[in-house]
């Protein structure tokens, strides 16, 4: 009985330490992993010009007094070739000093320290890719391409980018510009636009990061890009010659003008429909007036039409829109003149006759007295028509008229008339016989 209870006592002095000593001991837990490592918004190196600056940002994680940052260019090895930007008692740091268009892996671990010495370190992040912002600059942006609703833009790749940012707005818009960036590492790209419309665009080199962060490097010089001109409408014909000559080879027309045109094409056809001439013109308000001078139209006796369409002058091309619809025009009749039917009576008129024009179904003849305004006089399926009243009135002695012939067509459901801008004039006189 003695043996048991000093056996028992052992046993329970042995219990007691164990229980102090659990109740004495604290458990240090192990440093866990750094997650949610993120690159962030930061700028040029500041101190070193020319270098750049990239910015890290990760979950912070209980327990940690500090944060060991290690980085390395992509693909190559962090041993040996690892950079401590040092502890921080923060969750976000700057990198600096960093070449410009290059990725670098990135790893973040947690530690904790006493004096200036790690005394544990936590599992490293994931390897995350990082980038900094291409050096050089666009300087060969151009326009190289158009269609009705798209416009494409052009350049020489910079080196370290692998994207482009572009940025663009219409011209003369005071609204915030639009910004694309390209889906990879192109020298071009088309853009969405509006029909017949400028835009001012530039282009930016740009660095992609695998976790989709951007670092966009600085935006091109400007330039004017546009899609193709649209349809040009409400093409109308407004006189024919020159000074004192309708035979002159100079016509004037009209149109809506383009926002987006360089410049216009104009095609003219002859009665016949074919093609008789065409060119292209620089128009800086077409709305008001365009003088077409071409050697061919003149002593152009027929009905003609023509269409309009504007250009793009992009680089040594030139890119047309669509044709305009054909307005018909017709200068005025060739040969007209006039001479008394009967010098003995002037009763018996005045004969107006012309040469007849291609395309003319028939003629109008019209009479003014002096300045006074045109009435029409007759219209006539032949190539003469004699006056004999101005109005209701009987011609006169002593009195000036003017006249003109306007030549008429049937285009479609309308009727076409040539220019009736010219006019000539005669006065009729009383000459006395003596026998």
């Amino acid at each position: 009985m003695k043996n048991f209870f000093k056996v028992a006592k052992v046993s329970l002095m042995i219990m007691m330490c164990a229980l102090f000593l659990g109740i004495g001991i604290k458990a240090e837990a192990a440093l866990g992993k750094v997650a949610g490592v993120t690159q962030v918004a930061d700028g040029a190196d500041e101190k070193n010009a020319g270098k750049y600056a990239v910015g890290i940002q990760w979950t912070a994680l209980q327990g940690a007094d500090a944060y060991l940052v290690e980085y390395c260019e992509s693909g190559k090895n962090f041993t040996g070739n690892t950079y401590m930007s040092g502890m921080i008692s923060k969750n976000v740091v700057a990198i600096s000093g960093l070449s410009g268009g290059t990725s670098y892996d990135v790893r973040v671990s947690a530690v904790t320290i006493a004096g200036n010495e790690i005394v544990d370190q936590g599992t490293p992040s994931d390897v995350v890719d990082v980038v900094t912002p291409p050096s050089g600059t666009v300087t060969t942006l151009k326009q190289s391409g158009a269609q009705a609703k798209k416009f494409t833009v052009s350049w020489t790749k910079i080196p370290g980018a692998n994207v482009y940012d572009i940025g663009f707005k219409k011209y003369g818009s005071t609204a915030k510009a639009q910004y694309v960036t390209t889906p990879n590492d192109v020298s071009s790209y088309t853009l969405s636009a509006a029909t017949d419309t400028n835009y001012v665009v530039d282009v930016a080199p740009a660095r992609k990061s695998t976790k989709g962060y951007v670092a966009y490097g600085a935006g091109s010089q400007p330039i004017l890009a546009s899609s193709l001109p649209k349809k040009i409408t409400k093409v109308k014909f407004l006189t024919s010659g020159s000074n004192s000559d309708p035979k002159a080879g100079i016509v004037d027309f009209s149109w809506n003008p383009s926002n987006a045109a360089d410049g216009y094409e104009y095609a003219i056809y002859g009665n016949n429909g074919k093609k008789l001439t065409s060119k292209t013109i620089t128009a800086t308000n077409p709305k008001q007036r365009v003088t077409i001078n071409n050697k061919k139209l003149k002593n152009a006796n027929q009905f003609m039409k023509i269409r309009v369409r504007g250009y793009l002058k992009i680089g040594n091309k030139k890119v047309p829109g669509p044709y305009s619809d054909y307005c018909w025009f017709a200068k005025y009749p060739l040969g007209v003149k006039g001479s008394i039917v009967n010098k003995s009576s002037i009763s018996d008129g005045y004969k107006i006759s012309w040469k007849k024009m291609k395309g003319a179904k028939d003629y109008t003849v019209y009479i003014a007295m002096g300045n006074g305004s045109f009435k029409k006089a007759g219209t006539t399926k032949g190539s003469s028509f004699i006056i004999k009243k101005c109005g209701s009135a009987p011609l006169a002695t002593y009195t000036t008229y003017r006249y003109r012939v306007v030549a008429n067509k049937k285009a479609g459901k309308k009727t076409v008339k040539s220019d009736s801008t010219w006019s000539s004039s005669f006065r009729l006189t009383t000459t006395y016989y003596y026998y």
